[in-house]
């Protein structure tokens, strides 16, 4: 089963202090948490492996490729890796809809913060989805 297929639309706040782990960079920390979770509720089998250290972006993009869970056109649920450049794997989120060239998500540490967030559904902005 597939991550979009099963995270939810509605994302809960990590019980972990994710700052704690991994200084200021908690995004994937949030993102893992919700596939974990997700998984959990629905008693199946969580595919992430411990070892993947999915704190970072840069290691969403790399587990993806290398388990062959990149797609290119984004649905709800999946996991959007978010560029700044154009180019580097910078931030991740949750898909939470996709409409009219935009995409809709809810991300960890937007601001310090869990929020919602809207952007273009374009390669400036995105490097790869993870589904």
């Amino acid at each position: 089963m597939t991550l979009a297929a099963i995270m939810p639309a509605q994302m809960s706040a990590p019980r972990r202090p994710a700052l704690r782990y991994y200084g200021s960079k908690w995004c994937g920390l949030f993102v893992e948490y919700q596939a974990r979770m997700a998984y959990a509720s629905l008693e199946l089998p969580c595919p992430l492996r411990d070892e993947d250290w999915l704190a970072g972006a840069k290691n969403w993009l790399a587990m993806g490729k290398r388990n062959g869970w990149l797609v290119t056109h984004p649905q709800p649920g999946d996991v959007a890796v978010v560029t700044y450049n154009g180019t580097d794997a910078d931030h991740v989120c949750v898909v939470r809809s996709v409409a009219g060239g935009m995409i809709e998500t809810v991300d960890g540490n937007s601001l310090s913060q869990v929020r919602v967030n809207r952007r273009e559904l374009s390669p400036k902005n995105f490097v790869g989805f993870v589904r």
